[in-house]
């Protein structure tokens, strides 16, 4: 079973480009964000999910709607949670 990490970030995760007057127009492609290159060293057999603040910022209604459908397909039970694992959860 494929397995899901969510990231849930600020507007570093969202691609936020800098600008000289500090208001972005536009975001860095997906490939470079940091979760889309976190999707990219993981491989096919996670998903990286974004919820980023930017969205929160932006569209919260869509963000709450979001963050709930994600949460509702995470399992409490370790044993089959689609969720990564890291070493520190004995794996």
């Amino acid at each position: 079973a494929e397995r899901r990490v969510m990231v849930f970030g600020d507007s570093i995760a969202w691609g936020w480009i800098p600008q000289a007057d500090g208001f972005p127009t536009t975001r860095f492609p997906p490939e470079v964000r940091w979760p889309g290159v976190l999707q990219a060293e993981l491989g096919a057999g996670y998903a990286v999910v974004e919820i980023t603040w930017r969205m929160l910022d932006r569209q919260p209604a869509k963000a709450a709607e979001r963050i709930l459908r994600v949460l509702s397909t995470f399992s409490g039970d370790p044993a089959t949670s689609p969720v990564a694992r890291s070493p520190e959860n004995g794996e």
